[in-house]
This record gives C-alpha cells, sequence and structure tokens, in this order.
C-alpha cells in the first residue's frame, strides 16, 4: 500500500494555506510534491472542510450579456406535423389458441386467460414481418411495415 501524501506538516499548512484565502490549485502548487489540485479538493472534504466561494473571483467573472425582450404575439395553436393516420378496427375474426394457429395467424393475445389456452387474434398476417397482423402492429409498434419513422 502507497503511503500517504498527507503529513501532519502538510496538513497544517494546507489549513495555513486554506485560512490565507487561496485557491485550491494555488495551495497544490504551493504544497508541490505531485499534490493535485483534486487532491487538495479531497483532503478538505475529508476533513470536513471546504474552500469558501470567494466573492471577488465571482464579480469578476465575465459579464452575461442582455437579450432584448422578444415582442409579444399571438400564439397559433398546435398542429401536429404529420397527420395521424387512423387505425383501422379489427375485422372479426375467430380467436385461435397457439396450438391451433398457423404460421400466418396474428399472435396478439385477446384474452385474459394466461396459459394454454390463451386465446390470440388468429387474423391473417399477409405480408407482415413479426407476429402480429396489420392492425396489432401499429397498436404495437406505432406505426406498419414500410411506414416506419424518418428522421
Amino acid at each position: 500500500m502507497k503511503p500517504s501524501p498527507w503529513s501532519a506538516e502538510r496538513e497544517s499548512a494546507l489549513l495555513d494555506h486554506m485560512r490565507a484565502g487561496l485557491s485550491a490549485s494555488q495551495i497544490a502548487e504551493k504544497l508541490g510534491g505531485g499534490i493535485s489540485r483534486g487532491a487538495v479538493i479531497g483532503k478538505l472534504r475529508r476533513m470536513g472542510l471546504h474552500l469558501p466561494t470567494m466573492p471577488h473571483k465571482l464579480a469578476a467573472a465575465r459579464p452575461r450579456k442582455k437579450r432584448p425582450a422578444a415582442p409579444i404575439t399571438a400564439v397559433a395553436p398546435r398542429v401536429p406535423a404529420t397527420p395521424v393516420t387512423p387505425v383501422t378496427p379489427v375485422t372479426p375474426v375467430t380467436p385461435v389458441t397457439l396450438l391451433a394457429s398457423e404460421p400466418h395467424h396474428c399472435k396478439w393475445p385477446v384474452s385474459e386467460v394466461r396459459g394454454p389456452d390463451t386465446l390470440y387474434c388468429g387474423a391473417h398476417r399477409e405480408n407482415e414481418v413479426g407476429p402480429y397482423c396489420r392492425q396489432h402492429r401499429i397498436k404495437a409498434k406505432g406505426f406498419a411495415r414500410g411506414e416506419g419513422f424518418v428522421l
């Protein structure tokens, strides 16, 4: 294990420099021996102390530019950028169980029962990729195949 760079003399020098109003980087420079600004701040925190905020440095900070006030105008109501296409209702089909379903059937669960007796939509998936028919794909993903989001 590496010996601590903080000897009793360095700790007292740290406290003296802090009371003198030096910044952490100035204290680190005065202490030397590989002590960094972060090490000074960390040691002070472990000692339950912190460097005081220096009001003269805050006042010397770059002044902010004042922006002119924007004129007050009437706000137009928001209109969606792209019109939302309504989802056509699912055509009534006979629900199927998973064991009775075929590869072209929609696998959207339509019953509250879970397990082998769960009923699925069973609508024909046509050319859809994935387990759902067009209506359930829109409900699940927000878009149908070939209608993905464009950035």
